[in-house]
C-alpha cells in the first residue's frame, strides 16, 4: 500500500521522485497523496507536477492540498478539475 520514493536533502519528498511515482501510479487502481508529505519547496513542486499527470483516480488530502493552494504557485486547485480521472478532495478548515 505504500512505496518509498527518493527524497531530497533532509528526507523530504523531492521533484526527483516524480518519474518513479508516476510509474507506480500506473500499476495501481488509485493513489492517495498528501498525509505527512510536509511543505518543503521541492515537495510542493512534486505535488503540483504529479497531480495533473497522475493516470489513476486520486485522493488529495492534507499537505498535498496545502501544496496546491500555496501562495505564489502558478498552478492550483483548478488543476484537479482538469484531471480526466476521478479526483476526491478532502479538505478541512485548516487546509
Amino acid at each position: 500500500m505504500t512505496e518509498p520514493l527518493s527524497d531530497g536533502l533532509g528526507g523530504v519528498l523531492s521533484a526527483q521522485a516524480l518519474k518513479r511515482a508516476l510509474a507506480l501510479a500506473r500499476e495501481r487502481d488509485a493513489v492517495v497523496l498528501g498525509p505527512g508529505l510536509g511543505q518543503d519547496a521541492g515537495t510542493r513542486e512534486f505535488v503540483r507536477t504529479f497531480v495533473p499527470q497522475c493516470p489513476v483516480p486520486l485522493v488529495v488530502d492534507a499537505d498535498a492540498l496545502n501544496a496546491l493552494t500555496a501562495a505564489g504557485t502558478s498552478t492550483g486547485p483548478l488543476e484537479l478539475i482538469k484531471r480526466p480521472q476521478p479526483t476526491i478532495v478532502t479538505p478541512h478548515p485548516g487546509e
